[in-house]
C-alpha cells in the first residue's frame, strides 16, 4: 500500500489521539522558549519548561508534527537524504507513562498501522557508560513484550543511544532507537546489523527516555516530570511508505522539483546536476518556512542562515548555467505543497514572495559586480590557473562572492580556488576581530558582581568604595581633577545595558563632590561608576552618597517602556516576524530596530504611534515581577535572540499589551509618559527597519516645534494653517508652469544664438567643421544650452569652442564629435589651453570639457587662443 504524505502525518497524530494525547500544532522555528538556540530543531523543544517541572504542561499526553531546521546539514543538502528543513513526528509525556508504553505503542503503530515486515524491525539500547547504568529495562520489554529477538537487539554507548539536550542544557535521557532492514547483506556476507554498511538500515524511530537535566557544565540531576520524548523523521516514513529511493521523489517533493527542473533543465543523469536540482528544491521550501517565520536576510544569526540557502541555491542553478532569478518559484511551489499543513506560509505568501525575490534579485546584482571584477582583474590580467586565497577572501568580504559561488564561477573558467588560502584569511580576519574587540574593551578586572538597588531608589545614603581604577590599574588614591573608575559596595547607578544607556549623577562624601558622567558593566557583573572628582580626595572603604540624575534618569524610564509598547504595537500591526533586533534607549530620544522587509507606510505609522497613545491615555500599570525564564515564556514573555538570560529573570508588564524579560528602568504607570512621538524611520539593512521616537517634554518640545514651523509657514504664505497644504499646493502648481515657460523661453533664445552663430560662421570645405565663437546669451540660456542646440545643427562632424560671462566669470565650453576625437581632436586639452588666459583653469573628457576664470572681460581671448592652437 502506498500512503500520501498527509495520510501518514495524520495516522500518526490520530493513533495518539486515541491514546488520550493533546495534539498540538507544530511551533515556530524561531524558538521563543530559548534564545540561545537560533532554530527549533526537535519535537520536544516547546516541551522543555514541562520536563523540568517549571512550568504545568496543559496534557500529561501530547503529540505533534514539528517542522524542524538544522544548520549542520546545509552542506550535505543535495544528495538523497539531508535535509535542512524536516518534519518530527513525536509523542510526550510529562510524568505519565514511561519506557513500556512507548515501546509496546511505537512497534504497534508501525507494524498494524503502517504494515511494516515485523521480522525486518531491529531496535537498539544504550549500553551505559559514565556511572549511568546500561538500559536492561528497554531491552526486556523489546523482548518479552515485544517479541523481538534478542539477536535484533543490540546496545550502543551514549554517543548512539543518549540523546539531548539541545542547547547546551535541558533535559536528556537514554534512548532506544528503531532500523528497519531494507534489504539483508549480499549471499554469504554475515548480517553486521544496524552499523552496517550500504545504507541498508534505515531508522525509523528514537524512543527517548528523559530522566535527567543537564547543566551548562554538563551535569546531571533527576528530573522533576520524567517523561517519554520522540522522534520519527517524517520524511524517512513518506520514502519507506512510497517505495521511493529520496525524498525527492516522494509527493513532499514532486512539484516544487518539477518547478525548479522546469527552469534548470538539467540532466538527471549527471549526479551533479542532480545534486544542484535538489539544493534548489531544498532550499526554496526552507525558505518559505525560515521567512514564514518571521527570519528576514541579515548577516548574522538567523537571518545569515536564510541568506546563506538563497545564496548557495543561486549557485547550484549558476551551475546549470542559470542566472535569472528563480527562487521566488520555487519557494511558491512550496508554499502551495505545504499550505494546508502548515497554514502560516500560506497566510504569508505574499511577504515571503517579496522577500525572497527582493533578496534574490541583490544578490544577482552582488554576483554580476563580482564576477566581472573577477573577469577584469584576477584572469583577465594575471593568466592564472587557481584564484590565491587572500584575492578569494577579498572577493568574499569587499564584493559578498560567497565561496561556494566562487567556486562555481571559477570552474567555469577553468580555474581552481585556493580554499586552504581562503581559510587562513578567513581565520587570520577572525584573530583581528578579536583582537580589535579586546583593544575596545574599556574596563578593567574588578572584583565581581556588583549589587544594584537602582529599581527601588535613586539614591543611596551609604555606598562603599569597593575599588578605584585609573588608566586601568587600582590606585590608592585619586584627588581632585582627576578622573577614575570606581566600583561601590552597593550602587542606585543603572550600567549601560540592553539598549538602555547608563546613568550619570552626584557622589558626595564629607570632604569632597564627584560627577559620574556614565556607568558601565563588565563581563564579570562588575559595576564601574565613570567619575570625575570635583573637590577633595577619595580611597577605597570610605562611604559616600550616591544619587543619580533623577530627571535623565525619568525621560529614560519613558522611553524604556515606550520601548515595549511600541514593540507591541509593531506585532499587532505588523504580524509576529516584526521582532526587536537592537534598541537605543537614552534620555532624549528612543530608537528601536525590528524585523520587517517594508518601509512603513504614513496611514502604519499614524496607526503605531495611535495605539501606543491610547495605551499612556489609558493608565496601565506597568509591572515587574522575578521568574525562571522557562515560566516567563511560557507565560508568553518576549525574549530576544541572543540574549544570554540568567536562572531567574526579571519580568516587565504592561497590561495586556506587552510582557518581555528586561532588566532596565521602567515607569510606574504608562500615564507618566504624557506623549509618545514618531519622529522618523528608515531601513538599515535588509529585512531591518528602525523607528526613532520620543516621549514626555521631548515628544511636547517636537510637537511645538512643528506647530510653531507650520505657523511661520502659513504667515509665510499668507494662509491658516490649516490651508497650508493646499496653498502650498497650488504655488507647487504654479512653480511647474513657469519653469517649464522658463525652459522654453532658454531653449528658444539658445536656438535663436546658435542660428546666428553658424549665420556668422558659414561652412568651409573641412570634412570637420571647427568653430571657435563667443556667445551672448543676455543671461538667459547658458552656454550648455547654447552647445547643445549647435551640435544639434552641425550633425556628427564638428569641434567647436564656446566663450562667454555668466555671474560675471569667463566661462569655456568645448566639445568634439566622435569623428572628431577620432581625427585627434581633444576638448580637456583644448580647456586647459583656453582657459590659461582666463586665470583659471577646466577640464573634463576628450568630447567634452568645461573651464573659466575669474576675469569675465577676457572671455573673448579664449577662442582667439583655441582657434590659434586647435589641432589639424
Amino acid at each position: 500500500m502506498t500512503f500520501p504524505a498527509d495520510r501518514v502525518r495524520s495516522l500518526f497524530l490520530d493513533f495518539f489521539a486515541d491514546r488520550d494525547h493533546l495534539v498540538l500544532p507544530s511551533s515556530s522555528l524561531v524558538p521563543v522558549d530559548d534564545p540561545s538556540v537560533l532554530f527549533t530543531s526537535a519535537g520536544m523543544q516547546q516541551f522543555k519548561p514541562y520536563y523540568s517541572g517549571a512550568v504545568k504542561p496543559p496534557h500529561p499526553r501530547i503529540a505533534t508534527a514539528q517542522k524542524c531546521f538544522r544548520t549542520s546539514d546545509i552542506e550535505s543538502v543535495g544528495d538523497a537524504s539531508h535535509l535542512t528543513l524536516f518534519e518530527m513526528l513525536g509523542n510526550f509525556t510529562f510524568g505519565d507513562y514511561f519506557k513500556r508504553e512507548s515501546i509496546i505503542w511505537a512497534y504497534e503503530l508501525l507494524t498494524a498501522g503502517l504494515g511494516l515486515d515485523p521480522d525486518q524491525i531491529w531496535v537498539t539500547c544504550f549500553a551505559g557508560e559514565d556511572n549511568l547504568p546500561r538500559d536492561d529495562e528497554s531491552f526486556r520489554i523489546w523482548r518479552d513484550e515485544v517479541g523481538i529477538p534478542e539477536e535484533r537487539i543490540e546496545f550502543h554507548p551514549r554517543s548512539e543511544n543518549f540523546w539531548g539536550p539541545t542547547g547546551d542544557s535541558g533535559p536528556c535521557g537514554p534512548d532506544s532507537e528503531i532500523h528497519y532492514r531494507l534489504r539483508p547483506p549480499p549471499p554469504g556476507v554475515a548480517e553486521t546489523g544496524t552499523a552496517s554498511e550500504g545504507d541498508r538500515f534505515l531508522e525509523l524511530w528514537n524512543l527517548v527516555f528523559n530522566q535527567f537535566e543537564q547543566d551548562v557544565d554538563g551535569t546531571l540531576a533527576d528530573l522533576a516530570s520524567p517523561g517519554v520524548d520522540t522522534g520519527a523523521g517524517f520524511e524517512r516514513w513518506v520514502v519507506l511508505m512510497q517505495g521511493k529511493n529520496s525524498v525527492y521523489e516522494t509527493d513532499l517533493y514532486a512539484d516544487i522539483v518539477a518547478v525548479a527542473a522546469d527552469i534548470l533543465k538539467p540532466d538527471v543523469g549527471d549526479p551533479d546536476q542532480l545534486r544542484a536540482l535538489r539544493t534548489v528544491a531544498e532550499h526554496g521550501r526552507a525558505l518559505a518556512f525560515l521567512i514564514g517565520d518571521g527570519v528576514l536576510p541579515s548577516n548574522d544569526g538567523r537571518g545569515f542562515v536564510l541568506r546563506r540557502l538563497l545564496r548557495r541555491a543561486v549557485g547550484a542553478a549558476r551551475q546549470l548555467g542559470v542566472s535569472e532569478p528563480l527562487m521566488a518559484g520555487v519557494s511558491e511551489a512550496a508554499i502551495e505543497a505545504m499550505q494546508d499543513a502548515y497554514p502560516e506560509v500560506g497566510r504569508r505568501r505574499s511577504e515571503i514572495l517579496s522577500v525572497v525575490g527582493e533578496e534574490e534579485e541583490r544578490f544577482q546584482a552582488t554576483l554580476r559586480h563580482a564576477i566581472g571584477y573577477l573577469d577584469r582583474r584576477v584572469v583577465g590580467e594575471s593568466g592564472i590557473d587557481q584564484i590565491d586565497g587572500r584575492q578569494a577572501f577579498w572577493l568574499h568580504d569587499t564584493l559578498g562572492l560567497t565561496i561556494e559561488n566562487l567556486k562555481v564561477a571559477a570552474a567555469a573558467r577553468g580555474l581552481s580556488v585556493d580554499e586552504p588560502g581562503f581559510e587562513a584569511a578567513m581565520e587570520e580576519q577572525r584573530r583581528r576581530s578579536r583582537a580589535a574587540a579586546r583593544a575596545e574593551q574599556r574596563l578593567p578586572q574588578g572584583p565581581g558582581p556588583s549589587k544594584f538597588c537602582g529599581y527601588r531608589s535613586e539614591s543611596l545614603d551609604a555606598a562603599r568604595v569597593q575599588a578605584i581604577f585609573r588608566d586601568g590599574e587600582p590606585v590608592d588614591e585619586v584627588e581632585s581633577g582627576e578622573s577614575c573608575l570606581l566600583v561601590l559596595s552597593e550602587t542606585p547607578f543603572y550600567a549601560e545595558s540592553g539598549g538602555q544607556v547608563g546613568d550619570t549623577g552626584t557622589l558626595t562624601w564629607e570632604s569632597g563632590r564627584a560627577r559620574v558622567g556614565d556607568t558601565q558593566k563588565s563581563a564579570d557583573g562588575t559595576i564601574f561608576h565613570f567619575v570625575s572628582i570635583a573637590d577633595g580626595a577619595l580611597r577605597p572603604g570610605q562611604e559616600l552618597a550616591a544619587a543619580v540624575d533623577g530627571r535623565r534618569r525619568a525621560a529614560i524610564r519613558r522611553n524604556h517602556t515606550a520601548t515595549h509598547l511600541l514593540h507591541a504595537a509593531l506585532r499587532a500591526e505588523l504580524g509576529d516576524h516584526a521582532r526587536q533586533a537592537g534598541s537605543l534607549v537614552g534620555p532624549d530620544h528612543l530608537r528601536f530596530d525590528f524585523n520587517h522587509s517594508a518601509a512603513l507606510s504614513p496611514d502604519e505609522l499614524v496607526g503605531i504611534e495611535r495605539s501606543v497613545n491610547r495605551q499612556v491615555l489609558a493608565a496601565i500599570a506597568v509591572t515587574t515581577e522575578q521568574t525562571v525564564v522557562q515560566e516567563a515564556v511560557a507565560r508568553g514573555a518576549m525574549a530576544l535572540f541572543g540574549e544570554k538570560y540568567g536562572e531567574r529573570v526579571r519580568l516587565v508588564g504592561i497590561g495586556e499589551e506587552s510582557l518581555e524579560l528586561c532588566g532596565g528602568t521602567h515607569l510606574e504607570n504608562t500615564a507618566q509618559m504624557g506623549l509618545f512621538h514618531i519622529t522618523g524611520q528608515e531601513n538599515i539593512g535588509s529585512g531591518l527597519r528602525r523607528i526613532e521616537a520620543v516621549t514626555g517634554e521631548a515628544a511636547a518640545e517636537r510637537l511645538r516645534g512643528n506647530a510653531d514651523q507650520l505657523e511661520a509657514a502659513a504667515r509665510l504664505l499668507e494662509s491658516s494653517a490649516a490651508e497650508v497644504a493646499e496653498r502650498t499646493a497650488r504655488l507647487l502648481q504654479e512653480q511647474a508652469g513657469l519653469q517649464r515657460e522658463l525652459a522654453r523661453l532658454r531653449q528658444a533664445q539658445a536656438n535663436s544664438v546658435a542660428a546666428r552663430l553658424l549665420e556668422q560662421n558659414p561652412p568651409g570645405t573641412e570634412p570637420i567643421r571647427i568653430l571657435g565663437l563667443q556667445v551672448a546669451t543676455d543671461g538667459l540660456a547658458s552656454l550648455t544650452d547654447v552647445s547643445q542646440a549647435l551640435k544639434s545643427q552641425l550633425g556628427s562632424d564638428f569641434a567647436l569652442v564656446l566663450a562667454g560671462e555668466e555671474s560675471g566669470r569667463a566661462q569655456v565650453l568645448v566639445s568634439a564629435s566622435r569623428s572628431a576625437v577620432a581625427a585627434g581632436a581633444d576638448s580637456a586639452g583644448a580647456v586647459r589651453v583656453a582657459a590659461a588666459c582666463l586665470g583659471g583653469g577646466g577640464g573634463g573628457s576628450r568630447i567634452q570639457a568645461r573651464g573659466g576664470g575669474p576675469d569675465g572681460g577676457s572671455a573673448g581671448a579664449a577662442d582667439r587662443e583655441y582657434d590659434a592652437g586647435r589641432p589639424p
